[in-house]
Formats: structure tokens, C-alpha cells, sequence
């Protein structure tokens, strides 16, 4: 799973720009835009960088959380790293009305890759 997030952000930080203010959340008062968590009008790669380093803990000084819960679980997870990564990407294009990702009823957004777990035997280099 790290490598699929260090491969995702080493590839946008190669893309020469972002979303611009598109997708904005309905009934903000701020019109947020979904996925911009430093609230500067653009998603791009920093605003993945500052969800990373919130949900590492580190400390976030212009972190907007409700633009940063991408699924709305009132969680900031991994997964709302990766879906911010797909906005970017343009994937993940299946939204409900307000600009949020659709989500399963188990929690899950549609969109997203199912990983297979690793192959019996096989074990990361230095095991």
C-alpha cells in the first residue's frame, strides 16, 4: 500500500498542474472545494502532502479537514489521501450531487482498486 502512495505522489509531483476550483462542495459557506485541504483554490500535490502529514500526525497549521475527508466518515484516513490522489489523477469520476466520491454501504468507495494481498512465501526484501 506504501508503495501504490509514494508511486501516486511521485507521479503528481512530476504533473505540472492541478484541479482548479471545480468541484465545489454545495452549501459551504466558504464554497470549499473537495480535496483542496489548504484551502488555496487548487487541488495538486501539496494539499496530499498536508493530508499525509495530518494523518501522520504531524502538526498542520492550514489544514481544512472537511475539504480534506474526501469520503465523508468524519475520519481523515489513507483513504482520503488516495481519493484526493484520484481527483488529481481524474479518476474516480463517479460523484453524488455535492462533489463527494459515492461510497458503499460498507464504507468503501466503488472507484477505488481492490489490492490483492501478497502471494504465500513471498516476503518484502531484508525479511
Amino acid at each position: 500500500m506504501l508503495k501504490r502512495i509514494f508511486t501516486f505522489l511521485l507521479i503528481l509531483a512530476l504533473m505540472p498542474a492541478g484541479i482548479d476550483a471545480q468541484n465545489v462542495i454545495a452549501g459551504k459557506s466558504d464554497d470549499m472545494i473537495a480535496g483542496d485541504a489548504n484551502s488555496d483554490g487548487v487541488v495538486d500535490i501539496s494539499d496530499v502532502l498536508l493530508t499525509v502529514d495530518f494523518v501522520l500526525g504531524k502538526e498542520t497549521a492550514s489544514f481544512v479537514k472537511e475539504a480534506a475527508d474526501m469520503n465523508k466518515d468524519a475520519v481523515i484516513d489513507i483513504s482520503d489521501v488516495l481519493l484526493i490522489v484520484d481527483k488529481i489523477l481524474g479518476k474516480g469520476e463517479q460523484n453524488d450531487d455535492d462533489g463527494t466520491p459515492q461510497i458503499d454501504d460498507d464504507g468503501a468507495n466503488p472507484n477505488l482498486p481492490v489490492l490483492a494481498p501478497p502471494s504465500p512465501g513471498r516476503h518484502p526484501a531484508g525479511s
